[in-house]
């Protein structure tokens, strides 16, 4: 038995895993944007949600998964040095980091 797990499958259940918090779907009959809000406050602190590619600058006609992520903006460089490598870095150099919400854009599975 051989299931490819897409990269918003692994973050969630990384989340899940690491903080115990499961994905909020917030739209009927859109489970597409996912929100995580913290257990004791229920603040959210991250949503992935499908984004169109050429929202963001991005050629193609399709979607990509964009996570935004509530954080200490110190932690910004920690996350974006350890978690999204070298896609990130290509995000920066075009000037789209944003230093006070860490956005990192999962590449749909193709």
């Amino acid at each position: 038995w051989n299931k490819m797990i897409s990269r918003r499958e692994t973050v969630i259940a990384h989340i899940n895993s690491e903080y115990s918090v499961s994905p909020e779907y917030l739209f009927e009959g859109d489970f597409d944007t996912a929100v995580f809000r913290h257990n004791d406050t229920k603040k959210w602190f991250g949503i992935i949600m499908k984004v169109k590619c050429s929202t963001l600058g991005i050629e193609g006609e399709g979607t990509v998964d964009v996570m935004n992520v509530k954080c200490d903006p110190l932690l910004v460089d920690i996350l974006v040095q350890t978690a999204v490598g070298e896609h990130t870095h290509r995000q920066r150099d075009r000037g789209r980091r944003d230093i006070r919400a860490y956005r990192a854009e999962l590449s749909a599975d193709g």
